[in-house]
């Protein structure tokens, strides 16, 4: 059963105590500095991020103030 099937458990009696979880592999210290280079990094650009995350609300923006407008046509805004 995996870790977070363990914690989460609806039963306090048959979750993991706190020495179980540090007694998990997955916060063996060691286990974790000998993977070394073998978790993939990923990079990413966040000038291209920043302008596509401006556009993105600038287009939101842009439907609201639509149909903002079209709502004022309409007599309901």
């Amino acid at each position: 059963m995996s870790f977070f099937q363990q914690t989460l458990r609806l039963e306090p009696t048959d979750r993991f105590t706190i020495e179980d979880c540090l007694d998990h592999v997955s916060f063996q210290t060691e286990r974790l500095l000998n993977r070394g280079s073998q978790v993939p990094i990923k990079h990413i650009d966040t000038h291209n991020t920043s302008k596509k995350r401006k556009s993105d609300i600038s287009d939101h923006v842009n439907r609201l103030e639509q149909s903002f407008y079209a709502l004022q046509l309409l007599g309901i805004g």
